[in-house]
Protein backbone atom coordinates (compact mmCIF):
# COMPACT_ATOMS: atom_id res chain seq x y z
CA UNK A 1 0.00 0.00 0.00
CA UNK A 2 1.93 3.04 -1.42
CA UNK A 3 -1.13 5.51 -0.79
CA UNK A 4 -1.69 8.03 2.12
CA UNK A 5 -4.76 7.50 4.69
CA UNK A 6 -5.76 9.28 6.90
CA UNK A 7 -7.66 7.96 9.63
CA UNK A 8 -10.45 10.93 11.05
CA UNK A 9 -11.34 9.62 14.50
CA UNK A 10 -9.36 7.92 17.19
CA UNK A 11 -11.62 6.03 19.23
CA UNK A 12 -11.57 2.42 19.51
CA UNK A 13 -12.67 1.78 16.31
CA UNK A 14 -9.97 3.84 14.67
CA UNK A 15 -7.51 2.81 16.72
CA UNK A 16 -8.26 -0.92 15.09
CA UNK A 17 -8.15 0.31 12.11
CA UNK A 18 -4.94 2.29 11.97
CA UNK A 19 -3.10 -0.88 14.17
CA UNK A 20 -4.71 -3.12 11.63
CA UNK A 21 -3.03 -1.09 8.57
CA UNK A 22 -0.41 -1.03 10.23
CA UNK A 23 0.09 -4.86 10.62
CA UNK A 24 -1.04 -5.31 7.25
CA UNK A 25 2.13 -3.52 5.79
CA UNK A 26 0.92 -0.21 5.48
CA UNK A 27 3.97 2.39 6.30
CA UNK A 28 3.70 4.42 9.41
CA UNK A 29 4.97 7.43 7.10
CA UNK A 30 1.62 7.01 4.92
CA UNK A 31 -0.72 7.03 7.61
CA UNK A 32 -1.87 10.15 9.19
CA UNK A 33 -4.44 10.48 11.90
CA UNK A 34 -6.84 13.54 13.32
CA UNK A 35 -7.59 13.45 17.07
CA UNK A 36 -8.14 17.19 18.84
CA UNK A 37 -7.50 15.14 22.64
CA UNK A 38 -3.72 16.24 22.51
CA UNK A 39 -2.76 13.25 25.59
CA UNK A 40 -4.49 11.10 23.07
CA UNK A 41 -2.90 12.28 20.05
CA UNK A 42 0.77 12.41 21.91
CA UNK A 43 -0.15 8.34 22.77
CA UNK A 44 -1.09 7.72 19.20
CA UNK A 45 1.93 8.88 18.02
CA UNK A 46 4.35 7.22 20.28
CA UNK A 47 2.94 3.81 20.16
CA UNK A 48 2.29 3.94 16.13
CA UNK A 49 4.53 6.22 15.36
CA UNK A 50 2.51 7.95 12.82
CA UNK A 51 1.66 11.56 12.29
CA UNK A 52 -1.32 12.48 14.14
CA UNK A 53 -2.96 16.05 13.11
CA UNK A 54 -6.01 18.09 15.15
CA UNK A 55 -6.74 20.08 12.08
CA UNK A 56 -9.74 17.69 10.13
CA UNK A 57 -8.62 19.70 6.85
CA UNK A 58 -5.12 19.14 7.26
CA UNK A 59 -5.20 15.37 6.63
CA UNK A 60 -7.54 16.00 3.42
CA UNK A 61 -4.26 15.56 1.38
CA UNK A 62 -5.09 11.73 1.68
CA UNK A 63 -5.70 9.57 -1.06
CA UNK A 64 -8.26 7.51 1.17
CA UNK A 65 -10.17 9.36 4.16
CA UNK A 66 -11.29 6.19 6.95
CA UNK A 67 -14.30 8.58 8.82
CA UNK A 68 -14.27 6.57 12.25
CA UNK A 69 -16.36 9.43 13.94
CA UNK A 70 -19.85 9.19 16.01
CA UNK A 71 -22.35 9.16 13.86
CA UNK A 72 -23.53 12.65 15.71
CA UNK A 73 -20.27 14.09 14.94
CA UNK A 74 -20.30 12.93 11.42
CA UNK A 75 -21.99 16.57 10.16
CA UNK A 76 -19.92 18.40 11.40
CA UNK A 77 -17.01 16.93 10.18
CA UNK A 78 -18.11 16.60 6.92
CA UNK A 79 -18.64 19.79 6.71
CA UNK A 80 -15.11 20.77 8.15
CA UNK A 81 -13.56 18.78 5.27
CA UNK A 82 -15.64 18.71 2.35
CA UNK A 83 -14.14 21.86 1.18
CA UNK A 84 -10.82 20.37 0.96
CA UNK A 85 -11.71 17.13 -0.81
CA UNK A 86 -11.47 16.61 -4.43
CA UNK A 87 -12.77 14.23 -7.01
CA UNK A 88 -11.02 10.64 -7.23
CA UNK A 89 -10.28 10.64 -3.52
CA UNK A 90 -11.77 7.52 -1.18
CA UNK A 91 -14.50 8.54 1.36
CA UNK A 92 -14.81 5.65 4.18
CA UNK A 93 -17.33 5.74 6.34
CA UNK A 94 -17.44 3.67 9.39
CA UNK A 95 -20.53 5.68 11.43
CA UNK A 96 -23.62 3.66 12.11
CA UNK A 97 -26.66 4.65 10.84
CA UNK A 98 -24.98 7.25 8.21
CA UNK A 99 -25.59 6.30 4.68
CA UNK A 100 -23.45 7.11 1.55
CA UNK A 101 -26.30 9.57 0.04
CA UNK A 102 -25.56 11.79 3.46
CA UNK A 103 -22.10 11.37 2.94
CA UNK A 104 -22.24 12.00 -0.49
CA UNK A 105 -24.63 15.22 -0.26
CA UNK A 106 -21.48 16.68 1.87
CA UNK A 107 -18.88 16.40 -0.33
CA UNK A 108 -17.88 17.48 -3.59
CA UNK A 109 -19.29 15.44 -6.73
CA UNK A 110 -16.55 12.67 -7.55
CA UNK A 111 -15.66 11.90 -4.36
CA UNK A 112 -16.26 8.24 -4.13
CA UNK A 113 -17.77 7.42 -0.80
CA UNK A 114 -18.11 3.77 0.78
CA UNK A 115 -19.75 2.72 3.68
CA UNK A 116 -18.24 0.03 5.62
CA UNK A 117 -20.01 -1.86 8.55
CA UNK A 118 -17.63 -3.69 10.46
CA UNK A 119 -18.63 -6.05 13.40
CA UNK A 120 -16.77 -6.41 16.80
CA UNK A 121 -14.66 -9.58 15.78
CA UNK A 122 -12.56 -6.60 14.01
CA UNK A 123 -11.03 -5.65 17.04
CA UNK A 124 -8.88 -9.03 17.01
CA UNK A 125 -8.54 -8.89 13.55
CA UNK A 126 -11.48 -11.10 12.55
CA UNK A 127 -14.77 -11.35 11.42
CA UNK A 128 -16.78 -9.90 8.31
CA UNK A 129 -17.39 -5.97 7.03
CA UNK A 130 -20.77 -5.23 4.97
CA UNK A 131 -19.21 -3.04 2.62
CA UNK A 132 -21.79 -0.42 0.40
CA UNK A 133 -20.62 1.61 -2.71
CA UNK A 134 -21.70 5.38 -3.56
CA UNK A 135 -22.34 6.74 -6.64
CA UNK A 136 -18.86 7.30 -7.95
CA UNK A 137 -17.71 3.86 -6.82
CA UNK A 138 -15.53 1.63 -9.39
CA UNK A 139 -14.10 -1.62 -8.19
CA UNK A 140 -11.08 -0.20 -7.43
CA UNK A 141 -12.40 1.82 -4.87
CA UNK A 142 -13.87 -0.94 -3.16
Amino acid sequence: MDKRTAVIGAGVMGETLLSGLIRAGCSPDLLVVVEKRPERAAELAERYAVTVVADVAAAAAADTMLLVVKPQDMADVLTEIGPALRPGQLLVSLAAGITTAFVESHVPDGVAVVRVMPNTPALVDEGMAAISPGTHCDDSHL
